[in-house]
């Protein structure tokens, strides 16, 4: 079992990662996947795992308003001040607060491996959808074996612990299936690709301890000893592109028949 991250620590800086870098093939997939089938524009949208409210954000900009539910209190205050007319609620997913067949798209974006138990996650979202709706989920699949990323260069302990947290796309469609759903479709919605130096990673705040989760589910120990593993690399060549990302997020998708 992995350790819980607690967001409630995490939850004043969480946001920087929308400043950091470019969610554009995530956001195209997320329209793509709300806007399609009938009814277009006048579905119920519920944002399951919503954390400091930026896809809420995005969503109302672009006059497609949508419910949040996130299990953090300090998440859900931020979002509340980001996006201060949004409708929040403050639960567990495999537990939603919602009468049955009600909305008519969930998205879960980089929140599924956070959740204790998939299988109740998924009848609960396949309760809460009419006719007609869907489900996104969208996360890292470390069981590839595709992704490079400095995080697991130099954090070898971060890779174990992902590849316990994160379901497979595979497991994350027949969790689906069992649950109730159609269609259950995967494919990438977005790929990270960049190198940094030594100063970026420290400039960018990327070696915070609170800048990804995956520092916060390793030993404080682990922690420290990659971050020294970091700067030995980087001792000789401070200025060289040291740090490689080559990370992809992938969509998967379900329809309540």
């Amino acid at each position: 079992m992995s350790t819980r991250v607690d967001y409630d620590v995490v939850a004043a800086r969480y946001g920087h990662r929308y400043l950091q870098n470019d969610y554009a093939g995530l956001r195209r997939a997320l329209f793509t996947f709300l806007l399609s089938g009938a009814r277009a524009h006048h579905k119920r949208v519920l944002d399951i795992g919503c954390g400091t409210g930026h896809w809420l954000r995005v969503l109302r900009d672009a006059n497609v308003p949508a419910v949040g539910v996130d299990r953090s209190e300090q998440m859900l205050r931020i979002a509340q001040r980001s996006v201060n007319d949004a409708q929040l609620a403050r639960a567990r997913a495999e537990e939603l607060p919602f009468v049955s067949v009600c909305f008519d798209r969930l998205i879960c974006i980089n929140a599924l491996h956070h959740f204790s138990d998939h299988s109740a996650f998924f009848r609960e979202a396949r309760r809460i959808l009419r006719p007609g709706g869907a489900l996104l989920t969208v996360g890292l699949d470390p069981q590839r074996g595709a992704d490079r990323w400095w995080v697991y260069d130099y954090f070898s302990e971060t890779l174990v612990e992902d590849r316990k947290r994160y379901p497979a796309s595979e497991e994350i469609r027949a969790g689906m299936a069992i649950a109730g759903f159609v269609r259950c479709e995967t494919a990438e919605v977005q790929r990270f690709a960049r190198q940094m130096s030594l100063r970026e990673a420290v400039d960018g705040g990327f070696l915070d301890r609170t800048s990804t989760s995956q520092f916060m589910v390793i030993s404080q120990l682990a922690y420290e000893a990659g971050v020294a593993r970091v700067h030995s690399a980087a001792a000789d060549a401070p200025h060289e592109k040291l740090f490689h990302v080559d990370l992809r997020l992938y969509g998967t998708t379900g329809c309540a028949a």
